[in-house]
């Protein structure tokens, strides 16, 4: 028979001395500096994610099977994030998610997500990264301030192709992104 004051098992305050700082969308972990997110957190335009206070600990990010996509700017700024793990439920990569993330050297995106909002990844330290097939969109520029990035992996995306650095739709009629030595010819137009 157990004593009627003690929690239950997995009551809140067992976990909280484990994961001292969080909320039910979210936990940090400061004893392995990474944080779990466990829903998409809403913002308002320009505003913060719940987190952004404790950015500067931040250096891995797990999100869960139960979040469906990354807001806008939900990590943009986090210059000690250097891991991120993204469940196969994400559908969706929002504007300058990860945008600043100057420690980011490599990510897998899963092959669930669909669209890569505009400057998602601007400025990370990317040599190369893979887009798997599911990825039908961008919307905007994906990796604005790429320097290092040299490959894009399309091997098994049907929709975009990546020549002389230029990622383009399979048509080559749209430019998404330009590595910074690529060389596009820009058509003479008479006037």
């Amino acid at each position: 028979m157990t004593n009627s004051t003690d929690p239950p098992s997995g009551y809140w305050e067992e976990d909280e001395l484990d994961n001292p700082l969080g909320c039910a969308g979210w936990v940090f972990n400061c004893l392995t500096n990474e944080i779990t997110v466990s829903c998409t957190v809403e913002t308002a335009d320009g505003e913060d994610a719940p987190w952004f206070d404790i950015r500067d600990c931040i250096e891995s990010a797990v999100l869960l099977e139960t979040v469906p996509s990354i807001p806008d700017c939900a990590f943009n700024g986090f210059d000690k994030l250097a891991s991120v793990q993204i469940s196969r439920s994400v559908a969706s990569i929002g504007d300058e998610a990860f945008a600043n993330c100057y420690k980011l050297r490599s990510l897998d995106i899963p092959d669930s997500v669909e669209s890569i909002r505009g400057r998602a990844f601007s400025k990370c330290k990317f040599a190369s990264i893979k887009i798997p097939r599911s990825v039908t969109s961008f919307k905007g520029n994906p990796f604005f301030g790429c320097l290092n990035l040299k490959a894009i992996d399309l091997s098994e995306n049907p929709n975009f192709v990546f020549v002389n650095g230029v990622l383009m739709n399979k048509d080559k009629t749209r430019i998404i992104s330009c590595s910074p030595e690529s060389q596009v010819p820009v058509p003479f137009q008479a006037q």
